[in-house]
């Protein structure tokens, strides 16, 4: 009777464990992707730039801001 009163605890307490866990794990990613978020923000150009840059470098800007779309898509 004994051990299995203390075999229930302990897979309680398990549980409890796994499952705290798993909400920490979920919260991290959570403030992974906030921060990648304002990681994005920092890499968008003004429109008023835009128009002090030669061709080249707005083709440079043109694909920098390409890929970041293509990686937000992918995500």
């Amino acid at each position: 009777m004994t051990a299995t009163i203390n075999l229930t605890a302990v897979l309680i307490t398990l549980i409890i464990c796994e499952t705290l866990y798993a909400l920490c794990k979920l919260a991290n990613k959570d403030k992974a992707k906030a921060t990648k978020k304002e990681e994005i923000k920092v890499l968008e150009v003004p429109a008023f730039m835009n128009q002090r840059r030669s061709t080249q470098e707005q083709r440079l800007v043109d694909y920098v801001e390409g890929q970041v779309k293509k990686g937000e898509a992918t995500k």
